[in-house]
């Protein structure tokens, strides 16, 4: 047999050949990806998708570099959590070999249902059941005797264990050798009970071995770049316009993915502020639309689509492009004008809901608590104001839609009395009690806080540094370079709570968050999405999320709307009215 191009010493010997039928759908990617690839190109190459963004037991042994002596199986993924800066053996699809790759993050996901798999040879593992294995796909030959009609692979697949069956085939990888390169049976299904179940990240193949099986970890930033692989692979002189509504995405996000997933710096051009250079992949943002030069490009990538609807960005939605992708946690828009961009993509839209990413384990699992705040008679008596002279000013000028479409001193007046009546519940005192009583309860865990405005942000930060929790800032009156050193410092742990307003909203490519905090915030179904995809990263235990809202107000109208989307998804739903002065959560 050939042999492996890496030798490690680590006192093993070198490791036998091991190469499979390339298939880079297959071996990287979740089911929901390889389906909206798929629908990608059978829809002329225009598509907007729409996507929220397995595992394995703790005694399941990972494939590393060490003395086999000592460890002959390998290392337990339990006892990897909290490692850093250590590597494993991955395959490289494009290499077809094994290599070593660096361990982005290992992390226990909580107690699930779990599923124990026997081979026939007696190799063993235990996993959820919507945990992918790679499957040989086999079938007898017609012609020949004997040896001659064994079963040929035809294909390799993975299959969710929910989905597998005794008799089918897995891949499996051996240090010492692979038996004619076929698979091993499966003769036993078996549900085990609930377990503490953990996952990995690796970079650049994102795939590891354990227990012998090949398993794969995976968003749809990283389904885009796989269907730009594709398309270079048809097409290798194809040149890719990447469009973010917000230069952070740009540096990062897209600029560090590309980089992660094989593609060469000198391919990665940057065009905007002071920065104009094109290359194979050029990213852009949405301020430096207008000076690009569209002739040059193939395929464009509007991430954020939903931001584009406007009246200057939606003929740029509308132009020819051979490849068009559009890339949104939730499309729709107050205004409706999502329709006007799902139609520039010939109404193809590939949906990928935050109930479906739960179930297959891509967001995190977690709790959802909702606190309602009885408000005292001095703010109830200015709020009843406030709503009544509104109320006169709706009457006398035909409703709010009316109003709005004027440019008279009622529509003014109308919004600043809207504005006072919501400034009063957001900054109401008994709010930023709760949130600190919070943040000592989550003392050691990642917290994030969303408001509405800076002012109330601002308010909170100070409430909080007086009662000693070290927390940080996050929003627009911050200069760019004071938000992304107080980020850095938040990642490096000088804080473990951070407030922000709007701007984290989407965009942000944040660490690990155990508790979300939404202290104000508007109606918008995307708000929301947006705001659970910065706590619901994948993470060792269920995440928490916590609601605060003032009763009888029209924040409790807000309330109710995101409450109607948790509970439907959370693991656990408490509620319960703050009016005492004492908190216990």
């Amino acid at each position: 047999m050939e042999q492996f191009n890496i030798h490690i010493q680590d006192g093993s010997k070198k490791l036998s050949n091991f190469v499979i039928e390339e298939n880079d759908a297959v071996v990287e990617l979740y089911d929901w990806q390889r389906e909206a690839i798929k629908f990608f190109f059978d829809n002329d190459g225009k598509a907007v998708y729409e996507v929220a963004t397995g595992c394995i037991v703790g005694d399941t042994f990972i494939e590393v570099p060490r003395n086999l002596d000592k460890y002959p199986e390998g290392y337990k993924i339990k006892n990897l959590v909290g490692k850093k800066d250590f590597y494993i053996y991955s395959f490289n699809i494009k290499k077809q070999k094994i290599e070593l790759k660096k361990v982005k993050r290992i992390w226990k996901t909580g107690i699930k249902k779990v599923y124990e798999i026997t081979l026939f040879s007696g190799k063993k593992i235990r996993a959820t059941k919507n945990h992918p294995f790679l499957v040989d796909i086999k079938e007898k030959s017609l012609k020949g005797c004997g040896r001659g009609k064994r079963e040929k692979i035809i294909d390799r697949k993975y299959i969710k264990l929910e989905n597998l069956k005794v008799g089918y085939y897995l891949t499996t990888f051996n240090r010492s050798k692979i038996k004619g390169n076929d698979g091993e049976k499966i003769i036993s299904i078996k549900y085990i009970g609930k377990e503490d179940v953990y996952d990995m990240e690796v970079e650049d193949n994102h795939n590891f071995i354990a227990n012998g099986f090949i398993i794969h970890n995976s968003g749809k930033t990283f389904c885009a770049i796989e269907i730009i692989k594709e398309i270079i692979k048809k097409e290798p002189k194809s040149q890719f316009l990447i469009v973010v509504p917000k230069n952070v995405i740009l540096e990062d996000t897209w600029f560090k993915e590309l980089w992660e997933n094989g593609f060469s710096i000198k391919d990665i051009g940057v065009y905007y502020g002071l920065t104009k250079e094109y290359g194979k992949i050029t990213i852009t943002n949405m301020q430096s639309l207008m000076n690009i030069e569209f002739e040059l490009f193939d395929c464009i990538i509007f991430d954020e689509i939903h931001n584009y609807g406007t009246t200057r960005l939606m003929p740029i939605i509308e132009k020819e492009f051979k490849y068009k992708i559009g890339l949104s946690a939730t499309l729709e828009r107050m205004d409706n004008k999502h329709w006007k961009i799902i139609k520039a993509f010939n109404f193809n839209v590939f949906k990928y809901s935050p109930k479906k990413a739960l179930r297959d384990g891509i967001l995190n699992p977690f709790n959802f608590i909702n606190i309602g705040i009885n408000i005292d008679e001095d703010a109830r008596e200015n709020y009843e104001k406030l709503t009544e002279q509104l109320n006169k000013i709706m009457q006398a000028g035909g409703g709010f839609s009316c109003i709005m479409r004027t440019g008279s001193g009622l529509k003014f007046k109308m919004l600043a009395l809207m504005n006072e009546r919501k400034n009063l519940v957001n900054n109401y005192f008994k709010k930023f009690d709760v949130v600190r009583e919070i943040c000592k309860k989550h003392i050691d865990d990642k917290i994030i806080v969303f408001n509405e405005y800076n002012k109330q942000t601002n308010k909170c930060y100070w409430n909080l540094i007086e009662s000693g929790v070290k927390a940080c800032v996050v929003h627009s009156d911050l200069n760019k370079e004071k938000r992304m050193q107080n980020m850095i410092d938040f990642r490096k742990d000088k804080y473990n709570v951070m407030l922000a307003s709007k701007v984290l909203d989407e965009g942000y490519n944040l660490p690990k968050i155990d508790t979300a905090v939404i202290m104000a915030g508007n109606s918008t179904s995307r708000q929301t999405i947006q705001r659970m995809g910065r706590v619901l990263r994948r993470k060792e235990k269920p995440s928490t999320l916590y609601q605060i809202y003032c009763r009888d107000t029209i924040e409790e109208d807000y309330a109710i709307q995101r409450a109607i989307l948790f509970k439907d998804l959370c693991n656990n739903y408490s509620s319960f009215i703050y009016d005492t002065g004492v908190i216990e959560l």
